[in-house]
């Protein structure tokens, strides 16, 4: 049987520092898989994904409580759009301190990718 809960609220099931890894799939607007999925691009509005960022950032900082000392977070989304990536990380690091991004990621993206000013 599967247990279906809304991320933001986890800590009403689990205890403290419970888990050792986090992973977060988070609910996002998608657009990484616009080519699978065109019809995507007619039913995105910026407001959309200035809400999916605002959940986005409630999940991360509603679980992080969960994790474990020394516990890695990985937090991940289907779309290429900067405020639901970038810029959302940024804004939790910024906010939590005690986290920092793990650059040796970066190292195993395409060329192209390494080479662009977002992950320099």
């Amino acid at each position: 049987m599967q247990n279906l809960s809304d991320a933001r609220k986890l800590q009403d099931i689990y205890d403290e520092k419970t888990f050792d890894r986090v992973l977060i799939d988070a609910p996002c607007s998608g657009l990484g898989v616009i080519r699978g999925k065109p019809e995507i691009k007619y039913h995105k509005e910026e407001a959309d994904i200035n809400r999916l960022a605002t959940i986005q950032l409630e999940i991360l900082e509603s679980v992080i409580p969960l994790l474990k000392d020394e516990g890695l977070l990985i937090y991940s989304t289907c779309t290429v759009d900067k405020e639901e990536n970038e810029r959302l990380v940024r804004r939790f690091l910024e906010r939590n301190n005690s986290y920092e991004l793990d650059n040796k990621f970066f190292n195993t993206l395409p060329s192209p990718l390494k080479e662009s000013p977002e992950y320099k």
